[in-house]
């Protein structure tokens, strides 16, 4: 999975650098997942400190809220396209070099009540090894 920064067209207009970021307030992922941690080590690195002025759970929820708010964040680039009209990628270097995989975790009892896991859990081996 690559990641993206994506910003309001008058926010990214406006942002070059990583330096540039931290004066724009971002919508994040909270806890201290792989990504979270990557960006922390990677704007430590250049001497900035972001503005995260709201944390959400999921990235179904960072949409939400980037959409909601007019707020700049980051979030999967597969994912981008559930961004309002407005939004536009922000190039930021070092950030393309970024990616790791999805997981799929599920309770294999469930997949009676839910057929629809069954199914995505089919597609998915068939696609990689588990």
């Amino acid at each position: 999975m690559r990641m993206a920064c994506l910003a309001q067209k008058k926010a990214a207009a406006k942002t070059r650098v990583w330096n540039d970021l931290a004066s724009v307030p971002l919508v994040g992922l909270e806890g201290h997942g792989h990504f979270t941690r990557w960006i922390e080590a990677r704007v430590a690195a250049e001497g900035v400190v972001l503005d995260v002025a709201v944390e959400c759970s999921t990235w179904t929820q960072v949409i939400d809220a980037m959409n909601a708010f007019g707020m700049a964040g980051f979030v999967p680039d597969d994912l981008a396209g559930q961004l309002a009209p407005g939004f536009t990628s922000v190039t930021l270097t070092g950030l393309a070099a970024y990616a790791d995989d999805y997981s799929v975790v599920w309770d294999s009892r469930q997949t009676k009540a839910r057929p629809e896991l069954a199914d995505l859990a089919k597609r998915l081996t068939r696609k990689t090894a588990v």
